[in-house]
């Protein structure tokens, strides 16, 4: 039977992941405390953000000036030196800049570092969202894949399976999936390998630890129960049959999930096919479609998305073609070199850095509707069970 629940209002850790010795944003965000008074919320997540902002270097969380603030590197000089700093010449690059915030960061009064954090106002760790007062709809998901006697775990996420308006009838499916699940696993095998994929795709990059794999295919849960807002009256949920769902594609680390020879730099991939974290559920496929696009737009404007794949992999147009769509809105492409269409670690990552920052809204919509290979969010259909 579906629950009515109140409205609420969610603190969320967004999907930061550590690249090497940077930090990249992915779309989606992680729930870490729920309130019912706004107030409440907006307290622990600016408490969050301040926690955070003690340990990051804000010059390592973006390739380009445009990811960090609506000021350019000259206006951001300014900024700084008003409130009495002393940081680089405008033109020294970002690689100056973090070597510079960690030499002087603890010399910096409170005024000063408030200051500073102020004029990077693109940059935040944490958000609070209100959860609409609508049933919830509890999903149950599958988090691997079996190759075997083996069973991986690479992405965040898993592959929704089935969903119940009842959360102990999902948790009843979810332990008769696991066991049926186990039946084929290696008795001895030791999975740590198997899921460290997962755990590096799901760990808090600011909780100054990383999660040490330990479970066995008799404690391994290879299935979870998702609660997420089912978004109609109470009399439409109980009456449906299916849901869908909007799934935000699952990434994983490259080395963890693919050869390491595709990726000569560290990476975070995508998932193929319908892997990810399912956030929300709706009782037609048009509105589900409707919010899978309006959390696409929103997502793309933090993406590099020739970070996420080789340009030949994420669009279905040539070289010359997106290059004349490009043209045709008055975006240069400052020519890459031909071989970089078909490389992961190509020229066209440093153009769109380059470039995003003076492209306007309609601009980057343009560029973002030509990767029609790259989807980060899918409607995925599932029948309701109980």
């Amino acid at each position: 039977m579906a629950t009515q629940r109140v409205s609420t209002y969610v603190v969320e850790r967004l999907n930061w992941k550590r690249l090497g010795e940077s930090l990249v944003r992915l779309p989606g965000a992680y729930p870490i405390a729920e309130f019912a008074d706004v107030a409440d919320s907006v307290a622990e997540r600016w408490r969050r953000e301040e926690m955070v902002r003690d340990q990051v270097n804000p010059f390592t969380c973006g390739a380009d000036w445009y990811y960090l603030s609506q000021f350019d590197a000259p206006r951001l000089y300014d900024w700084l030196s008003d409130a009495g700093l002393d940081p680089p010449a405008p033109d020294a690059g970002l690689s100056i800049w973090r070597d510079w915030w960690s030499e002087a960061e603890a010399g910096f009064t409170p005024g000063q570092r408030s200051h500073a954090w102020a004029g990077l106002d693109k940059l935040h760790f944490y958000q609070t969202i209100e959860r609409p007062a609508c049933p919830l709809l509890h999903v149950v998901s599958a988090l691997g894949t079996s190759q075997g006697y083996w069973w991986r775990l690479p992405y965040e996420g898993g592959e929704p399976v089935a969903a119940y308006q009842d959360v102990v009838a999902a948790e009843l499916n979810r332990v008769d999936r696991d066991s049926t699940s186990r039946l084929g696993l290696n008795e001895y095998a030791y999975l740590e390998l198997d899921h460290s994929g997962r755990d590096a795709a799901t760990e808090d990059p600011f909780a100054g630890e990383t999660h040490t794999p330990s479970d066995t295919p008799r404690n391994l849960t290879l299935h979870d129960v998702t609660a997420v807002p089912f978004h109609a009256d109470l009399k439409a949920a109980e009456r449906a049959r299916r849901a869908f769902l909007v799934l935000r594609r699952g990434f994983g680390r490259a080395d963890l999930v693919a050869a390491w020879d595709d990726y000569e730099e560290p990476r975070w991939v995508p998932a193929d096919g319908p892997i990810g974290c399912v956030e929300a559920a709706f009782v037609t496929r048009a509105d589900a479609e409707a919010e899978a696009w309006r959390r696409e737009e929103e997502a793309q404007p933090f993406l590099n998305p020739f970070r996420i794949d080789a340009p030949s992999r994420v669009t279905s147009l040539s070289e010359a073609g997106i290059r004349a769509v490009l043209a045709g809105e008055g975006v240069s492409t400052d020519a890459p070199p031909a071989e970089g269409w078909s490389t992961a670690d190509g020229p066209w990552i440093g153009w769109w850095d380059r470039a995003a920052g003076g492209m306007n809204v309609d601009q980057r919509r343009t560029v973002w509707a030509c990767l029609d290979k790259l989807r980060l969010f899918d409607v995925v259909e599932v029948p309701i069970d109980g």
